[in-house]
């Protein structure tokens, strides 16, 4: 007995025929060779565009350049976790928005490990949960992790990293539909800002997992898991105790990938939690009780040393002090 792929409330399945293949080929050869094509459907006069969820799904997205995430509706994004295209481990946290009228309120954002938009895939792009009313939205989350990107709407194609030399609009600029209605915005978009700086400067990933325990003393607790059978590895990070003049930031060409080296320093900067006995393999490694150091090297495999520095001017200039040796 074969299985059938669960439905999904709103979804669009698009199944294009040979002869529309054909033109949308012939329609292709008039614009830069570097751009990704993909072909648009009018739908109640929404310009809508077939996106590929996490591997498991095809849903039809508006184009809403004035959305700050993706957003998805919150019965669709229950059928996406009963089906398990989006598991517990893709939670963030929860963001207070504000709609176009002026109402606020609280949703889940989450992570969307893939959206894949013709042959263009785009990884680790924030979500957010709107009202079961609500549309799926295409929002900056993705939009801006594009090199370009561009709507002629009068043939109703999606041009995707179109070389910028043929002068073409960006997608700002190209006149296409902005459900007012639905656009959110952030209530907290510098704290989300800070958030999501932080959590690169500390793990890498702007989504990594961090969470901030004491905002005004800029304390963090990061989790890294070193093998899939060991318990998390939890450290505890005071940044005010960081000693700038003595931690460094630094490139290294490695193999088999060149990294960044954030060396902290400073009198009891990071706190290694209790981490239990575990046992990976044959392998078993005992537990390790929680204690201090004076020093962490936090390793971040990166070629962008200038986008770690940024991050790191950013958090000790908004709201992180750090200190100064006594030396």
């Amino acid at each position: 007995m074969s299985q059938q792929n669960p439905r999904i409330p709103g979804e669009t399945v698009f199944r294009t025929l040979a002869s529309a293949t054909y033109a949308l080929l012939f329609l292709a050869f008039s614009y830069s060779a570097e751009a990704e094509v993909v072909a648009l459907k009018n739908e109640a006069g929404n310009l809508v565009v077939p996106v590929l969820v996490n591997d498991e799904i095809v849903l039809g997205f508006i184009i809403d350049s004035g959305a700050s995430d993706v957003s998805i509706p919150a019965d669709v994004f229950s059928t996406l976790l009963r089906a398990g295209a989006v598991v517990d481990a893709d939670m963030i946290d929860i963001q207070r928005y504000k709609l176009a009228d002026g109402s606020e309120y609280d949703a889940q954002r989450f992570r969307i490990r893939s959206l894949r938009v013709g042959n263009v895939e785009i990884h680790d792009v924030i979500g957010s949960v709107t009202p079961t009313s609500g549309e799926l939205l295409l929002g900056r989350s993705f939009l801006s992790k594009l090199d370009a990107w561009s709507i002629d709407n009068g043939r109703h194609l999606l041009l995707l990293n179109e070389s910028r030399k043929g002068g073409r609009p960006s997608g700002a600029g190209s006149g296409i539909r902005v459900a007012a209605r639905q656009t959110v915005e952030p209530a907290q978009s510098a704290e989300s800002l800070f958030h999501q700086t932080l959590a690169f400067l500390l793990t890498g990933d702007y989504l990594g997992n961090i969470r901030i325990v004491d905002r005004a003393d800029c304390i963090v607790e990061t989790r890294h898991r070193i093998w899939p059978e060991a318990p998390d590895l939890v450290s505890i990070i005071h940044l005010n105790k960081v000693e700038r003049d003595l931690s460094s930031i630094r490139a290294v060409s490695d193999v088999p990938k060149n990294r960044v080296d954030i060396t902290l320093r400073g009198e009891g900067v990071v706190e290694y939690l209790e981490r239990p006995a575990f046992k990976s393999g044959n392998v078993q490694f005992p537990a390790e009780p929680a204690h201090a150091a004076s020093e962490d090297t936090i390793t971040l495999y990166t070629d962008d040393v200038e986008r770690v520095r940024r991050a790191w001017d950013y958090v000790y200039s908004n709201g992180c002090r750090g200190s100064k040796s006594a030396f």
